[in-house]
């Protein structure tokens, strides 16, 4: 897809399966992408795992939680340039997520998550200000 940001909060492109139960609205994976940064999450066994959310309601230490979740996150730096049209592609394989933004590898993450079966509902968040356009998806096992 092509995306432009207009602002530093970004925007964020989800993959959930409402029918998960393990995790929390069914969360499986995220991509958050900001000027300066890029975040990839595995949320199913991850931030949003319902074991581990419950344990932050109810008020578990924050390095309790980030012991729970390491390595269930993936932050590499980010060079997007505010109202320019940008090239994003993110690729699933397995366990593998990756993100390529105007054809060059920006991050990845290798995380069990990651391999649920069923992603069928793809959502953004736009905080702030964003284009989205040409939007493609497609299996890689046709």
């Amino acid at each position: 897809m092509r995306f432009r940001l207009h602002d530093k909060r970004g925007m964020s492109v989800n993959f959930n399966d409402p029918k998960c139960t393990s995790s929390h609205a069914g969360h499986i994976s995220q991509v958050r992408i900001r000027p300066d940064k890029l975040i990839i999450e595995d949320g199913k066994t991850g931030i949003f795992d319902t074991k581990i959310r419950e344990k932050g309601k109810a008020g578990a230490p924050k390095e309790e939680i980030a012991k729970l979740t390491k390595g269930k996150s993936a932050t590499s730096t980010a060079k997007v340039a505010l109202n320019t049209w940008n090239e994003l592609t993110i690729e699933v394989k397995g366990d593998v997520l990756k993100v390529l933004i105007d054809g060059e590898a920006a991050g990845s993450l290798t995380s069990e998550g990651l391999d649920h079966p069923v992603k069928q509902n793809l959502a953004f968040s736009v905080p702030g200000s964003a284009d989205i356009d040409d939007l493609k998806i497609w299996s890689s096992d046709q």
